[in-house]
């Protein structure tokens, strides 16, 4: 059982190293913990192929493709947890206790290193999505609160040229949504009608 344990922890290692490479190769400049995740692969791998030479087993390196998710924060996620379960399972008919504690030390670096940075990143981007939706609701309120003194004025015969220039100007149509700006527009154009009506 060792022997099989050790070539499928091998098989493993290449697999996720080779999708390591690729994912550092791409998006390595924006991640720069990729690069030293595809070192520890290195690592691991060198501790598996000289657990399998003291042992006399054979072994290959016969994994070529690397297989990406469509957000490469998602991918190292998905892979860091998938490799302690898949650890888990070796483990669970390992008799060796060599083998045992080089298994248990690859699952610690994936549970305390790895997934806290990879964690971390996407804790950044999930609270710079969330900065953006808020700025652009207060963005919203601050568009309506104008809107309505401008219809206000419409209602006391104060506005002007002016007044309608300036606040067309102050639209920017890259954060305001389509049906809020359709709304205030029309709300607008109403009282210019009831305006004119009079």
């Amino acid at each position: 059982m060792t022997q099989n344990n050790l070539l499928a922890a091998l098989e493993q290692e290449y697999s996720i190293h080779a999708l390591y490479q690729t994912c550092n190769n791409q998006w390595g400049r924006d991640y720069p913990f990729l690069g030293e995740f595809v070192a520890t692969q290195e690592q691991q791998i060198n501790a598996l192929l000289f657990l399998l030479s003291q042992r006399g087993i054979p072994a290959t390196n016969t994994f070529a493709n690397a297989v990406l998710y469509d957000d490469v924060l998602e991918t190292v996620l998905i892979q860091e947890n998938n490799k302690i379960q898949f650890y888990n399972q070796l483990l669970s008919t390992e008799t060796d206790v060599e083998v045992q504690d080089v298994f248990y030390r690859f699952q610690a670096i994936s549970y305390n290193n790895h997934l806290p940075i990879v964690r971390k990143e996407l804790a950044k981007i999930y609270q710079g999505e969330n900065t953006a939706t808020q700025s652009d609701i207060e963005k919203s309120k601050q568009l309506i609160a104008e809107a309505q003194t401008l219809m206000n004025d419409f209602k006391q015969g104060t506005v002007d040229e002016k007044k309608i220039q300036n606040f067309l100007g102050n639209l920017n149509y890259s954060l305001v949504g389509g049906v809020i700006l359709g709304g205030i527009s029309a709300m607008i154009l109403n009282e210019f009608l009831n305006k004119n009506k009079e």
